[in-house]
């Protein structure tokens, strides 16, 4: 009998440790597929206006966005909207594209998801913002990146 255990043991052991593990997506809901579309749709042509300009950015808490966004980032101005052509997926409708943005003062954000007002389409997210290297030239502030792919 205890030979037997330790026979079925070893073998749920081998089969944890040599069967792939599958991992579930997350079912999306339709506020998320909504804001999936809306980003989809996006250019760097949409924020042409903005360049040199505040865009409002909202910091989103823990809890997502479904709480209407957390605290604005001081002072975002948008300092460009580049275009990546070598980055865009063969067949993607749009080219990629990166914002660039400075933050006089950030407070103790680093990273992470907000929403972003964009001219005449209001506000869209979650996104992604990215802290990078302020440019040559220009130590002031705190530089954030938003890829769009």
């Amino acid at each position: 009998m205890h030979d037997r255990a330790l026979a079925d043991e070893s073998e749920l052991t081998r089969r944890q440790t040599t069967e792939p593990k599958t991992q579930e997506k997350p079912d999306m809901t339709e506020d998320s597929q909504n804001a999936a579309a809306q980003i989809a749709t996006l250019c760097a042509a949409d924020f042409a206006t903005a360049i040199d300009g505040n865009l409002s950015v909202r910091i989103v808490p823990d809890a997502g966005p479904a709480e209407g966004g957390g605290e604005a980032l001081a002072a975002a101005i948008l300092i460009a909207a580049v275009e990546k052509p070598g980055a865009t997926m063969p067949g993607s409708p749009r080219t990629a594209f990166v914002l660039r943005l400075k933050v006089s003062d950030p407070g103790a954000f680093e990273c992470g998801y907000g929403l972003i007002d964009v001219p005449g389409k209001g506000p869209i997210g979650p996104v992604y913002l990215q802290r990078t290297m302020a440019p040559p030239g220009d130590p002031t502030g705190v530089y954030f990146g938003i890829q769009f792919n």
